[in-house]
């Protein structure tokens, strides 16, 4: 099984990046609608010591706790990185979700992409109530509706919620046993974003 997500993973985000016949502005995106409209404070006014021609510059960028660029106006202004929605760097999208930004290799009109969740066991020691806590990370996996910005985790319960906006193609899927929903859940998005073509960023 987990052999067949990867390979769903893989082939998805394969098709993802050679179907999707859009374009991204590189930038840093405060809310969905400004992302929604391309409403992006732009490379050339984030005010850094490194270079800008650097690929890796705004991913760089986004680990510093706060950035600093000029408004329209030219007044420096300071944001907490953290509170970015996302930003866009080289024409890949990247969201805030669980308190990092997370790559979205697969861009549609239910876009895809995977996260790291740290979930809290407890004390290191059982027998002890108070010292050091103990987390566990593990990777799961988002779909990202870009029609309203909603995020869920990808379950075949989230995805019949997604796709509400299409009776027949969410009357074949709720049919399947659960079993097969989660083994067609790519195949379903992959068709849904086919129907629902997203039509990028509107400008304003």
């Amino acid at each position: 099984m987990h052999r067949l997500i990867t390979f769903l993973i893989i082939a998805c985000t394969a098709w993802g990046t050679q179907a999707q016949n859009v374009s991204l502005k590189d930038g840093l995106y405060q809310t969905f609608e400004d992302f929604r409209h391309a409403r992006c404070i732009p490379l050339e006014r984030i005010i850094s010591s490194s270079p800008q021609d650097d690929l890796q510059f705004l991913n760089k960028e986004m680990t510093r706790k706060f950035i600093k660029y000029k408004d329209d106006r030219d007044s420096v202004r300071e944001v907490k990185s953290s509170s970015m929605w996302g930003y866009v760097s080289n024409g890949s999208l990247f969201v805030n979700h669980n308190s990092a930004f997370n790559r979205v290799p697969v861009v549609g009109s239910l876009a895809h992409f995977t996260a790291i969740v740290e979930t809290y066991q407890g004390p290191a020691n059982p027998y002890h109530t108070v010292g050091e806590p103990m987390y566990t990370r593990e990777m799961r996996q988002y779909v990202l509706k870009l029609a309203d910005g909603m995020i869920l985790e990808f379950t075949p319960g989230n995805m019949i919620h997604m796709m509400q906006d299409d009776p027949a193609m969410l009357e074949s899927f709720s049919q399947l046993k659960r079993s097969q929903q989660r083994k067609l859940m790519f195949m379903y998005l992959r068709q849904y974003n086919e129907a629902h073509p997203w039509e990028g960023q509107q400008p304003q």
